[in-house]
């Protein structure tokens, strides 16, 4: 008996065994041993060819129920490939250790759907006239000379796009982590042509606020990106956690745009995790319009609030979107004019306030417990543990479940920077188009920089235009986080985060980029000193790739294989290949399982009644159309089957029924009526013999 099913014939021998047995069994032994007995492995007819296999397996014997195997044979299975660990590097790699390379691996991108924002930007795509006509309309001179029979031509002007835009990237200390973002950004934006122009500025406010275009030139005052005739847009990408967005330097600029142009903020969080940044203190708006083109100052307005603030009439209306496609697709209605497209958005105050400063768990936990306390030290890990299980449950009752799965991978990675956080992203999350999972994670104050990371010289590299070092940032959860996560979400298995993104890395190891990160091949053969311990793998590649590049990778290669006891292509590594042979009882010797015991099986008697069971089954098909109408034919069969009764008392028993194996349809369509989303997605069902 098989788990794939089992015969009529191994049926009926079944119920003739049961039916002649004398000692009764339960209905719990009985469903027992056919559990057992369908997943015995049925016996083996034949000896797969392995490649260049020298060792001969010899055929088991069938296995039967109630009889022990007095041998154990070991298959020949192949060598697993030789690989090299790929590790993530710190900011401050030191001295590497033997027999290492540096690697350049694809950094997947942020925004994996670039076609769908274009396409949520589709209605500021319009053409418009621009200056005098210069080109034939034939249609219309055709027309006038057929009506006046003036042979003069008719020129119409040229069409150019109705928008160009302005990117205003803020480069704050809380911005680093989206450089990759913001990147994807620039690129959809320039690559698809869409609008008239597409201008970049780094925003630096040192004292003043200047847009600096590139690092080598001056700066530019804001009043310089103004746009008179209105048809400019200008795309604030922030976070809005930048000090000048708390103390209020930022405001005049965007009140001095807001006049004029369009003005929005493209904000790298979630909208639950606004309040939580310096739009916050503002009061929040819905924001329509019915003017094509219309600048802040002329939208509509609707306060979200229930008072209105005293100076609410002087405030700016700012929209605020994300990367969502529906968020841009909403406010590129409205800019256009389409009252349905309401956006969200902030009147922002027209003065400061004062920065708040954040406190690590460790800081909370030591002003929450008082100074008078007699065990303080474990007055003060309870505070920890407080913190950190309330931090892990507001995050798991406003993230979204992306967030919450991308949080648990984290906690298996082995790992944790940017370009491995992409990475799980997309080897494991490859549904997930939106990057705010990432946002939630990183601003959920369950993660922080590992010390030791560059933050002493981070703003002289931010001004130098050194970014890409903060894909060497190592991050961990804070104290106890990770504890209480493996305890409230579902774990995940570390082994399976490291295949899954080892196979990514396989996947793009010859794609060519515009983007991409530093790592090391590591030879796993090679020990690792103390002091490196910042240099650990994330994922691993296998010796046939590298070969395939040539150079200094072949030769890391060879030395893999090596290593791995495979010795130099095309020859034998010298020693004898380890001689399978059959073992009695001495499995222990070899692998690091107790010794095998003897079993005694004593002989069971069963007395049942079996009785048949007559029955009728019906399938519902539907036939072919009359007058447009369907119709279903229901097709009846009659079977029958065994049916066994187990007498548990004078006025009860049990009745098991077999039933045979194999398939059906379970769940609702969504076209279904009045069904629920518990009842779906509807799935094929296969089912072995039961009883």
């Amino acid at each position: 008996m098989s788990s794939s099913g089992a015969s009529s014939e191994s049926v009926n021998q079944l119920i003739q065994w049961l039916s002649e047995q004398r000692q009764a069994s339960t209905s719990v032994e009985i469903a027992e041993t056919l559990w057992l007995a369908m997943r015995i492995e049925p016996a083996v007819d034949f000896v797969p060819e392995l490649p260049e296999s020298k060792v001969a397996i010899a055929p088991r014997e069938p296995l039967e129920l109630g009889a022990p195997s007095d041998v154990m044979s070991l298959p020949d299975f192949p060598a697993p490939l030789p690989r090299a660990k790929i590790a993530a590097p710190t900011v401050e790699v030191g001295v590497l250790p033997p027999q290492t390379l540096p690697v350049w691996l694809t950094d997947p991108s942020m925004l994996t759907d670039s076609l769908a924002i274009i396409r949520a930007l589709r209605p500021l795509l319009q053409k418009v006239s621009a200056g005098t006509g210069k080109r034939l309309d034939e249609a219309a001179t055709v027309d006038r000379i057929a009506r006046t029979q003036l042979w003069l031509p008719i020129l119409k002007p040229e069409q150019e796009p109705w928008f160009d835009v302005v990117l205003v990237v803020d480069r704050g200390t809380s911005m680093h982590i989206w450089q990759r973002l913001i990147k994807d950004i620039v690129r959809i934006l320039r690559s698809y042509g869409a609008f008239r122009d597409v201008q970049v500025f780094d925003l630096v406010v040192d004292g003043d606020v200047q847009l600096i275009s590139k690092l080598d030139r001056p700066g530019h005052p804001p009043s310089e990106v103004i746009d008179q005739r209105g048809r400019r847009i200008v795309i604030m990408l922030s976070d809005c956690a930048g000090k000048y967005w708390w103390d209020g330097t930022l405001l005049p600029t965007l009140q001095a745009w807001g006049q004029i142009m369009p003005t929005v903020v493209w904000q790298m969080l979630p909208a639950w995790m606004w309040r939580r940044t310096a739009l916050g203190r503002g009061t929040p708006i819905a924001l329509a319009n019915d003017m094509p083109g219309a600048a802040n100052h002329g939208l509509k307005v609707r306060i979200q609030e229930r008072e209105e603030p005293d100076d609410a009439m002087l405030r700016l209306p700012v929209p605020v979107v994300t990367s969502e496609v529906r968020d841009l697709e909403r406010w590129s209605w409205m800019v256009v004019g389409d009252r349905r497209g309401v956006t969200p958005g902030f009147l922002l105050p027209q003065g400061g306030g004062d920065v708040p400063r954040s406190k690590s768990i460790e800081e909370r936990a030591e002003d929450q417990v008082p100074q008078d306390v007699e065990d303080r030290d474990t007055a003060v890990n309870q505070a920890i543990e407080a913190i950190a299980r309330g931090r892990v449950q507001r995050f798991t009752e406003l993230s979204s479940p992306e967030a919450q799965r991308l949080v648990m991978l984290l906690a298996a990675a082995p790992v944790i920077t940017l370009p491995v956080v992409r990475l799980i992203r997309d080897a494991m999350l490859s549904n997930v188009t939106s990057p705010l999972p990432v946002a939630e994670v990183f601003l959920s104050g369950l993660l922080q920089r590992l010390p030791g990371q560059g933050a002493d010289y981070e703003n002289e590299e931010i001004r130098a235009g050194l970014l890409a070092s903060q894909d060497f940032v190592q991050y961990d959860f804070v104290a106890r986080v990770r504890q209480v996560l493996l305890e409230l979400l579902p774990s995940v298995d570390t082994i399976d985060v490291v295949n899954r993104v080892s196979a990514a890395v396989e996947r793009r190891w010859n794609q060519v980029s515009d983007q991409d990160f530093q790592a090391f091949l590591m030879n796993p053969n090679v020990e690792v000193s103390e002091d490196l311990v910042g240099l650990r793998s994330f994922a691993s590649v296998t010796a046939d790739i590298l070969e395939s590049l040539g150079g200094d990778y072949a030769s890391f290669a060879q030395q893999l294989r090596v290593g791995a006891g495979g010795g130099s292509a095309g020859e034998s590594s010298g020693e004898e290949e380890f001689p399978f042979e059959d073992l009695e009882y001495e499995t222990a010797k070899f692998i690091n399982f107790p010794q095998l015991q003897s079993c005694e099986y004593e002989v069971a008697t069963i007395t049942a009644i079996l009785d048949r069971v007559d029955f009728e089954t019906a399938t519902i098909a539907r036939k072919k159309r009359r007058l447009r109408k369907e119709i279903w034919q229901i097709d009846r069969r009659s079977a029958s089957t065994w049916c066994y009764t187990e007498v548990l008392g004078e006025e009860a028993s049990l009745s098991m029924i077999a039933i045979p194996g194999g398939s059906f349809t379970m769940g609702s369509p969504k076209t279904e009526l009045k069904s629920r989303d518990s009842e779906r997605p509807q799935h094929e069902v296969w089912s072995s013999l039961s009883i």
